[in-house]
C-alpha cells in the first residue's frame, strides 16, 4: 500500500500557500528528495494558479482538490476541480524561440510543467476537470 494526502482548498490565491506548506511536510517526512519536491511545487502552483485565474466565471466558492501518491519510483499528482473544461495538453506550446518582448503572453508556465514531469493525462469526469502526473522520485 502506497502511501497517500489528499488536501482540498478553496479557489483562492491565498489558499495556496497552506497547501504547499502540507504537501512539503508531507514529502520531507517521506524522505523524497529536494529536487522532487521542486518538482512536484511548480507543477501544483502552476496548474493550481491557471485553474484559479482562469477556470471560473464567477467569484463563487469552489473547491480544488489535490491528491499525491507515493511509489517506489515517482510521485503521483492529481488535481480535481470543477472549472470549464480545458486540457492542458491541447494547450499550444510557446515558441521559446522567439525574444522575450515578442513573445505572446502565457503559457509557459503549462510549457514547463510538461518538460518537468514524466507521464501526464488529463480527463473531463462528472463535470470535473482531472489531470494527473507523475513526477520522478529522483
Amino acid at each position: 500500500m502506497s502511501e497517500s494526502l489528499k488536501q482540498t482548498m478553496g479557489n483562492t490565491l491565498a489558499a495556496l500557500p497552506p497547501l504547499v506548506t502540507t504537501v512539503n511536510r508531507f514529502l520531507e517526512q517521506h524522505s523524497i528528495p529536494r529536487e522532487a519536491i521542486f518538482r512536484v511545487n511548480l507543477a501544483i502552483e502552476e496548474i493550481v494558479t491557471n485553474i484559479i485565474k482562469y477556470g471560473y466565471d464567477d467569484k463563487a466558492p469552489h473547491a480544488i482538490t489535490v491528491f499525491l501518491e507515493l511509489f517506489p519510483d515517482s510521485i503521483r499528482l492529481r488535481m480535481e476541480d470543477d472549472g470549464h473544461a480545458f486540457n492542458p495538453l491541447q494547450a499550444p506550446e510557446p515558441d521559446i524561440n522567439v525574444a522575450l518582448d515578442q513573445r505572446q503572453v502565457g503559457g509557459l508556465g503549462l510549457f514547463l510543467v510538461r518538460e518537468i514531469v514524466g507521464r501526464i493525462a488529463y480527463r473531463r469526469e462528472n463535470d470535473a476537470n482531472i489531470l494527473e502526473m507523475d513526477v520522478a522520485r529522483k
